[in-house]
Formats: structure tokens, sequence, C-alpha cells
């Protein structure tokens, strides 16, 4: 019997790896999102998300009495925030 064990560093290499063939493969086709979609990236609130706005942290264009966020920057914040395990 064969034993394989996963180690926090093998997810974080594979996240790494499957991040970046998703970034390079598949190009968005909207360039623009909705609030509720930039939630749901970002996985938080309104409030939030109306603070990353604000502080610019993230791109947006109004459109009406709308926001739209730019889908490259959404992931762009999700990469710098990101933390990594030692």
């Amino acid at each position: 019997m064969n034993i394989e064990l996963i180690t926090k560093d093998d997810l974080n290499s594979f996240k790494k790896e499957l991040m970046s063939l998703i970034k390079s493969t598949a190009k968005p086709e909207v360039e623009y999102v909705s609030k509720k979609i930039a939630k749901e990236i970002l996985g938080c609130g309104e409030s939030k998300l109306e603070q990353l706005r604000n502080q610019r942290y993230i791109s947006f264009a109004p459109i009406g009495r709308e926001y739209k966020y730019k889908l490259s920057s959404l992931y762009e914040y999700l990469e710098q925030v990101t933390i990594n395990s030692v």
C-alpha cells in the first residue's frame, strides 16, 4: 500500500500554478463586473467593497447609478493581500 501525504506547501504551490494557468489561458469576456459579482470574488460585504473603492484599492467605473468593478483589479487586490504560509 502506497500512501502519499499532501502538505500545505504542496497545496500553496498547486494554488499558485492553478491561478497562473487560469490567468494565462482564460481571458475574461467581460472587463467590468457588477457589485454582486465583485463581492463574491472578494468574499466581502457591501461596506468593505465601498471602502476599497473609496480608498482606490480597486478600479471601478460609475455607470448610471451603479458602479462596475474592473475584474483584473479585483484579482490584483487579492494577490496583494494574500498571506503566504511559512
